[in-house]
């Protein structure tokens, strides 16, 4: 048996149409009977019949494909993050705290440290040189030429300002245990004093807000809508994960 499959769309509005076409026609029979051929009368409503379980048929299906849309949509945020979000934008003592290093092992070196207050403006940039000649080749994979790596201090003669910039303030990473442990190696390794910073991990945030594991920044801003470069310097990344929480604090809206 050959399948003659229809390659236009169902139109339902003129399928409605013509079945209201069809069976006005037969109320109106129905007033002269006398005057219509049964034959055609019966024709006609077997063909409204079938018009009417085409419509449906191809209904149910539609109503089942959206269905299935709506239920495999992705969940939506969940409102004690958006909540949590607000809460830590609202402090007066907020600081994204990111921390560039040349590459992501534990021995990778700082080259950078990067912290913005809670209207996304710098508090500081230092940029720090490194010791390891392959780490001045890295740097450019994080935004920071070779040039401004070797002219730049080390990090014990810049270690006191970043001990007064984080002094008093509440500070939002993106990586807080690599972060600290990094911070708390460098001061070992270099006999400097240690960190005492207060900092919350906005990575735990982000997965539960998104409800995603792995997601790195130009991923969360991607879902945000927030423009990222290609290769973006440590300010940049610090004003992203700055926008990427300001993201997360407006999807509440009126909550």
């Amino acid at each position: 048996m050959t399948h003659i499959i229809n390659p236009f769309p169902f139109d339902y509005q003129q399928a409605i149409e013509q079945a209201r076409a069809l069976l006005e026609e037969e109320q109106q029979a129905s007033l002269l009977p006398a005057g219509n051929s049964r034959a055609v009368r019966a024709q006609r409503r077997e063909h409204l019949e079938q018009l009417l379980m085409q419509i449906q048929v191809r209904m149910q299906q539609d109503i089942g494909h959206l269905r299935y849309a709506l239920h495999t949509l992705p969940p939506l945020p969940p409102l004690q993050e958006i909540r949590w979000a607000q809460e830590i934008l609202a402090r007066p003592d907020l600081a994204i705290f990111h921390l560039t290093t040349a590459g992501l092992s534990h021995d990778a070196e700082i080259i950078a440290v990067t912290l913005v207050d809670r209207a996304g403006l710098p508090i500081k940039q230092l940029v720090v040189r490194p010791m390891n000649p392959i780490s001045f080749a890295r740097g450019e994979t994080y935004g920071l030429s070779a040039a401004q790596l070797a002219s730049a201090p080390s990090l014990p003669e810049v270690w006191d300002h970043l001990a007064q910039s984080c002094q008093g303030r509440f500070l939002l990473s993106f990586q807080c245990d690599y972060d600290l442990a990094r911070l708390a190696e460098a001061a070992a390794q270099l006999h400097l004093p240690p960190l005492c910073v207060q900092m919350e991990d906005l990575r735990a945030h982000t997965r539960a807000y998104f409800g995603e594991l792995g997601l790195r920044l130009s991923d969360l801003c991607q879902r945000c809508g927030i423009t990222l470069p290609p290769t973006p310097n440590p300010l940049q990344c610090a004003q992203a994960f700055h926008a990427v929480l300001c993201a997360m604090a407006h999807a509440g809206g009126e909550d």
